[in-house]
């Protein structure tokens, strides 16, 4: 079977004095990191890295195939946790050093995912565009509480308040696993992408492209021209389509 395609690229915000996102991407393995930075937190760029870095480290020796992707991509997940805690003792900026993580792991005919904090996972398939993962923020939070309406979460003074972050208290990583089919199209992006497009722009943009750099490049032009202020990043994969 043909190995899926990747493309991933990054666009500092305007009102950014650095660039807090970071990606990885190891297409051998079928592994493909986001993780954005805490933009009012000290060193969110070097927290960012260093999950990136964490996460694409081979697995631990005492990792057996045994266990489901899932709880492989867990083992990661929290290696990379206490990775940016500790840089966070080091520096004297424990408990302010951030960042958020989506994580895919592409393998043996399925998908597992991990995320933690607000980037998001999407998948295209068949003409329709699923979000994979919920934000761990406050407004999510509320909205699954009933405290508040959809239409009052856009805006939230509050909605960028995260409830999770790699490298700040406990995590507890959300773990998604499903089964992959010819011609998927799958989208992690950080904040400053999704929240400048709506989800029908990026559906669209998914579904049109011909190479995940042409989708990857077009939905950071996008993001330009709409003045987004925010770090905006993303990774596309394309499932082959036999």
């Amino acid at each position: 079977m043909s190995r899926a395609q990747s493309w991933g690229g990054s666009r500092k915000g305007p009102a950014r004095r650095e660039n807090q996102d970071r990606l990885g991407l190891d297409p051998a393995h079928g592994l493909f990191v986001l993780s954005d930075g805490m933009g009012g937190h000290a060193e969110g760029a070097r927290a960012a890295q260093a999950v990136v870095e964490a996460m694409l480290e081979p697995e631990p020796p005492e990792s057996t195939h045994a266990q489901s992707r899932a709880a492989r991509l867990r083992t990661r997940v929290l290696r990379a946790h206490r990775r940016v805690c500790h840089l966070a003792q080091r520096l004297g900026h424990a408990g302010d050093m951030g960042a958020t993580l989506v994580a895919l792991w592409l393998a043996g005919g399925g998908y597992s995912l991990a995320t933690v904090g607000d980037s998001r996972a999407y998948l295209w398939r068949a003409g329709r565009l699923l979000q994979l993962n919920e934000d761990h923020t406050l407004v999510q939070q509320y909205l699954r509480q009933g405290l508040l309406a959809p239409e009052q979460a856009a805006g939230h003074p509050q909605a960028h308040v995260l409830t999770q972050a790699m490298g700040v208290g406990e995590v507890t990583p959300d773990l998604f696993e499903g089964d992959l089919e010819p011609g998927d199209r799958f989208l992690l992006s950080s904040d400053g992408v999704h929240g400048v497009l709506p989800r029908d722009e990026l559906s669209g943009i998914l579904a049109q492209a011909d190479t995940p750099r042409a989708a990857g490049e077009e939905l950071l032009a996008r993001v330009a021209s709409r003045g987004g202020d925010d770090d905006a990043s993303v990774v596309v994969i394309f499932n082959p389509q036999e």
